[in-house]
């Protein structure tokens, strides 16, 4: 019996290394973050399905300002389709980026279509 805590002790302290390392440890430097943003980019998931992970704006942000202190992540690459939301959630948006940017990382916008939104 002490032999198989011995083993159970070995494993939770393998399963706490892997929790503990940065999730920065996998990703190659120079890797640039590329995200799609586009239609209404809602508040939260309000899905039926809560592992269907949705592009919402908290997660847009957070996902942004994670990137922007990741010493892996050289910079940001949008891919923007036609929005369909508010001002207040595009300077959310764009305050994200901005903070990004001051890290001294790049940014990169594309889109195919766009008017005053996009541009903003």
């Amino acid at each position: 019996q002490q032999e198989e805590a011995k083993g159970l002790d070995e494993r939770t302290r393998n399963m706490m290394k892997a929790s503990v390392r940065p999730p920065w440890k996998g990703v190659p430097p120079g890797t640039a973050l590329c995200m799609s943003i586009g239609d209404a980019v809602p508040e939260s998931s309000g899905g039926s399905n809560p592992f269907k992970k949705e592009a919402t704006l908290p997660r847009i942000t957070m996902n942004i300002k994670k990137a922007a202190s990741d010493p892996t992540i050289c910079g940001l690459y949008l891919k923007i389709t036609p929005l369909s939301c508010g001002y207040g959630k595009l300077q959310e948006l764009r305050r994200a980026i901005e903070e990004f940017r001051l890290c001294g990382k790049f940014t990169v916008a594309y889109f195919e279509l766009g008017g005053l939104k996009e541009y903003l």
